[in-house]
């Protein structure tokens, strides 16, 4: 893991307030042009359940789509995994749910 990559991640983790989600389920996923890295961090809430290698399952996903000239299809593709992951590990979207976090794409120098 590249301890930059990461550590601007954890930084736009922090600066979009991906953690400000009731139960803790927010996801980033960050991808770094400059390093041409991507890293997945998903907060405490579903890090309880997720293993890293989830994760870096999502990652190979993108990496992947970029390698072979579809790097939308690798991102559709990352997204749907992080849906299915929750699934399997037991989150259900709440009755009263609202969807607390933006989920357009950012683009910045983070």
């Amino acid at each position: 893991m590249d301890m930059r990559v990461h550590q601007r991640a954890l930084q736009a983790f922090i600066a979009e307030e991906v953690f400000a989600t009731r139960d803790r389920t927010g996801i980033l996923i960050f991808l770094s042009l400059l390093e041409r890295k991507v890293h997945v961090l998903g907060d405490s809430g579903i890090n309880a359940k997720v293993q890293q290698s989830d994760w870096d399952g999502v990652t190979q996903l993108i990496v992947s789509g970029i390698r072979e000239g579809k790097a939308t299809d690798g991102l559709v593709a990352a997204i749907r995994e992080c849906g299915r992951l929750l699934e399997a590990h037991g989150f259900r979207r709440p009755a009263d749910d609202k969807d607390e976090l933006p989920d357009n794409l950012r683009i910045g120098d983070r």
